[in-house]
């Protein structure tokens, strides 16, 4: 009972706080790393240490989201070599899909904040020099075509706009997929301090 109750306040916690988020755009869907912020939509992993991954809808037109509907997919994609450990949906969700392809009904309110989590992914990847960008699109099948998609709380259905990868301007192609993506795997770190040695750098491309 004491972990039910641990568990339902964590899931309250997920579903009320108010985020941040650098996406100006409407109902865009988007990838990131770093709750609470949401604004690392790049990271350089360590092998097999797991990380966090989130797909937020950023300023949600509508008051409650009832429902979500994507598909994912790292490109190009690095068969066996990382694992999805843990996946956290919204409160009272059931999803009809896989990991990769999401077909969510959610079963009470979920208010939209600037960030509203749709779901979070906990990955291990065992492999190093994965460079993959995440490219995300339709559910199979969609309820509207060639779209991801949300449904209100009044039961109407909205498309879904995408973010883009530190700046630069994506495209759909014609199975309505974003290229090149949302958000990256395998993003060069940068130098933390300004007085790092010659031997330091030269190191990063060796």
């Amino acid at each position: 009972m004491k972990k039910l109750l641990v568990f339902l306040a964590l899931t309250s916690l997920f579903a009320t706080t108010a985020f941040a988020i650098n996406d100006s755009g409407d109902n865009s869907l988007g990838v990131y790393f770093d709750a609470p912020d949401f604004n690392m939509n790049c990271i350089d992993y360590a092998v097999s240490i797991p990380f966090n991954m989130y797909f937020v809808l950023a300023n949600c037109t509508e008051e409650v989201v009832g429902g979500f509907e994507f598909a994912w997919a790292l490109d190009p994609e690095p068969v066996g070599q990382y694992f999805i450990l843990g996946t956290i949906l919204p409160p009272s969700s059931l999803n009809i899909g896989d990991n990769n392809n999401l077909i969510v009904g959610i079963g009470e309110p979920y208010y939209t904040e600037a960030a509203t989590v749709l779901v979070e992914f906990n990955i291990m990847i065992l492999s190093p020099g994965i460079f993959a960008d995440i490219t995300v699109g339709p559910s199979t099948p969609a309820s509207i075509p060639l779209n991801a998609a949300f449904v209100s709380g009044d039961s109407v259905l909205f498309p879904m706009n995408y973010s883009t990868v530190d700046g630069t301007f994506v495209t759909v192609d014609y199975q309505g997929w974003v290229r090149p993506g949302v958000g990256t795997i395998g993003c060069p770190a940068p130098i933390a301090v300004e007085d790092a040695s010659w031997g330091s750098v030269k190191s990063l491309f060796n």
